[in-house]
């Protein structure tokens, strides 16, 4: 019953949320969107070339697995033509599930990823020589709702539906369990729902196949709703951990050094174009994930936008911590791993040495 709830529910988001990509449009450093400015959608051709021609355009494939708030910065970049600007013809593809992501990857299908850091990191105890050069979500953005009961002392025989095992969702619930004394899959069933995300798991709920779920932010006004109640919130705790990481491999990073740069440029660029616009970012959001629900969208801005993008997309060794001691609990291999072996900030301190981020916020 889980699998065909998982099965189902894959089919239609990946109908209703293909990322879809908006016409792109070339800016200024740092700038954002002229005021009374149509949305890119609506903007013009590109202005023709002069005689002198700027270098080509470096194609470039991005792959990433969900179509959740925490994508606002690449959204933005690639609707305002930063990825242009800093020398990218960049292919966005969506494929939903990280460890899809990195066997596609792994398959030599993608240059990059924004993906979760657990796959990212299980893909290198495999063999792929992969390496985290920036971090867009360093934090662990997860609450528990139940449905029908209101008390976390109610939880030791309940059906709590998460994500795919060693999925961002799955950590967080292990987390909050070991706050409160509990065992996975002991003291509770974890019920896996392994494609569609968070809509997965709430109709995992309506179907009376689980009790409670674990979800990202976005969803708690429908939730408060619905009736469910929210029994433990991570996402004001700041626990160290990569979430949403930029990955690529060693080998494509020193093949490519102007690629990977030029990427977190862009990417850098469109976390600050976000904070300063909210209301071109929940236009990006309300396109690119298919949504109107206002309620939704602004818990998103103000959940990643506002509370949780950092303005200097470093990786943290705290972070890639957090992430290998909860992979040892399924990975051995994970317990004698050293976060330093699998991070590469050079280029971001290398654009912060270059006064590229203090330009964006200079206003």
């Amino acid at each position: 019953m889980r699998r065909l709830i998982g099965l189902a529910m894959v089919l239609a988001v990946l109908g209703a949320c293909a990322g879809q990509a908006a016409p792109r449009a070339d800016s200024e450093a740092g700038a954002r969107p002229p005021a009374g400015a149509p949305p890119p959608a609506e903007r013009g051709a590109a202005p023709a070339a002069t005689a002198s021609a700027p270098p080509a355009l470096e194609r470039v494939t991005l792959l990433y697995p969900s179509q959740g708030g925490n994508h606002a910065a690449l959204w933005m970049a690639e609707d305002y033509g930063l990825f242009q600007k800093h020398g990218l013809d960049l292919d966005l593809q969506f494929i939903e599930g990280s460890p899809i992501v990195m066997q596609a990857m792994a398959a030599g299908n993608g240059d990059l990823a924004h993906v979760g850091t657990s796959a990212s990191i299980s893909a290198a105890f495999r063999g792929l020589d992969t390496v985290l050069v920036g971090t867009i979500q360093p934090r662990l953005i997860f609450a528990l709702w139940g449905n029908g009961f209101t008390r976390t002392a109610d939880l030791p025989g309940k059906r709590i539906a998460t994500g795919r095992v060693n999925s961002d969702p799955d950590f967080a619930l292990r987390v909050m369990l070991n706050r409160l004394a509990l065992r996975y899959n002991e003291d509770l069933d974890v019920v896996h729902v392994d494609a569609g995300g968070d809509a997965a798991r709430v109709a995992a709920v309506e179907a009376n196949a689980a009790d409670g779920l674990v979800i990202a932010a976005g969803l708690s006004s429908r939730l408060t709703k619905l009736g469910y109640t929210s029994l433990m919130d991570l996402s004001a705790e700041n626990i160290p951990y990569e979430a949403a990481t930029i990955v690529t491999t060693r080998h494509y990073a020193a093949s490519k050094p102007r690629v990977v740069s030029g990427f977190l440029r862009a990417v850098t660029e469109g976390i600050a174009l976000a904070k300063h616009e909210r209301a071109a970012t929940i236009e990006v959001y309300r396109q690119h994930a298919r949504l109107d629900d206002m309620d939704t969208l602004n818990e998103w801005y103000e959940t990643y936008v506002e509370r949780v993008y950092p303005m200097v997309p470093y990786v943290s060794e705290a972070g890639v911590r957090t992430v290998l001691d909860l992979l040892a609990l399924t990975e051995p291999q994970a317990a004698t791993a050293k976060p330093e072996d699998y991070i590469d900030n050079s280029f971001m301190r290398e654009i912060e040495a270059s006064g590229f981020v203090q330009q964006l916020y200079a206003r």
